[in-house]
């Protein structure tokens, strides 16, 4: 049998998954199905360690590396947010640079 999200109580490390997407004013509709699955990640991590099956645990453990991966790709760990901030401020020097150029008059010849 399926449950539905609605009909079950979100472990600590999902919740973290749904508050962390809230902060990510950055992504689009693209990135739903990368974001569900940090979600699933998240959940199947939930659920061995909060029932704590002994080799369960284990296996969920395996996937903390793909559930940060995940983060990642999204830009939901601090060293893709410091990329991203790095990334956002040479765009910027570029587009003046860009329209510093466009101001400059031309030289006659």
């Amino acid at each position: 049998m399926i449950l539905l999200s609605h009909e079950r109580i979100p472990g600590p490390l999902e919740l973290q998954i749904d508050a962390a997407e809230k902060d990510m004013d950055w992504l689009t509709g693209a990135d739903k199905a990368a974001v569900e699955l940090a979600r699933v990640y998240a959940r199947r991590i939930d659920e061995a360690t909060l029932n704590e099956h002994g080799q369960d645990v284990t296996k969920a453990l395996y996937l903390g590396p793909h559930l940060l991966n995940t983060l990642r790709a999204l830009g939901g760990t601090p060293d893709e947010r410091t990329k991203m901030l790095a990334t956002k401020g040479e765009e910027k020097e570029v587009d003046q640079l860009d329209e510093l150029r466009k101001r400059r008059p031309r030289a006659a010849g």
